[in-house]
Parts: C-alpha cells; sequence; structure tokens
C-alpha cells in the first residue's frame, strides 16, 4: 500500500511540473452524516490545467455529538476531475470524477 502510494505521488507531482495550474481556494461549511450528525469545516484547493483537468484536495473536520461525547475526525480528500468539452469556462462545464 505505501509503495503504491508513493508511486501516485511520484506521478502527480511529475504531472504539475509540466503544465500551468491556477488555484482557487475555498472554504467549505456542511453537514455529513457519519452513523451520528456531524458539523463539516473545512477548505479546498482546486487547481486547474486548461480547464480539461481539475485536481481537488481538501481537508476538513467533522465536529459533533458521539455517545453524550464530543467528538472531532479529520478528514482529507483528493479527487481528478477530467472534462472532455473544449472551451467552456469553469462554471458551465461538465466534469468526470475518476
Amino acid at each position: 500500500m505505501k509503495k503504491l502510494l508513493f508511486a501516485f505521488v511520484i506521478i502527480f507531482s511529475a504531472q504539475m511540473t509540466n503544465a500551468q495550474l491556477t488555484v482557487h481556494k475555498a472554504v467549505h461549511v456542511g453537514y455529513a452524516y457519519q452513523n451520528q450528525n456531524f458539523g463539516e469545516i473545512g477548505a479546498r484547493v482546486l487547481m486547474l490545467k486548461t480547464d480539461d483537468v481539475v485536481y481537488r484536495v481538501g481537508a476538513a473536520a467533522l465536529m459533533g455529538s458521539v455517545n453524550g461525547e464530543f467528538a472531532v475526525m479529520p478528514k482529507v480528500q483528493g479527487d481528478i476531475l477530467f472534462n472532455f468539452q473544449r472551451n467552456v469556462d469553469l462554471y458551465h462545464s461538465v466534469y468526470w470524477l475518476v
């Protein structure tokens, strides 16, 4: 598993050095259900590569009450999204999640 993760990081970093990326930062607040009710607060970074590929990396904290005690769970996520339409802006395009 560690070798697979290391290979993914190497491939991902090699792709990022070849392209000029546009970076958008966002803070999000929401609700999540993980067998209990949790409030979610976190941050996301969208990195666009010529509107065809979006790398989305985020981290959040899920906060709520579990068995009468306050609990905080960390959440880290990463996605790669592909857009198959050319010359369409970010808000009007359809991205496919991998």
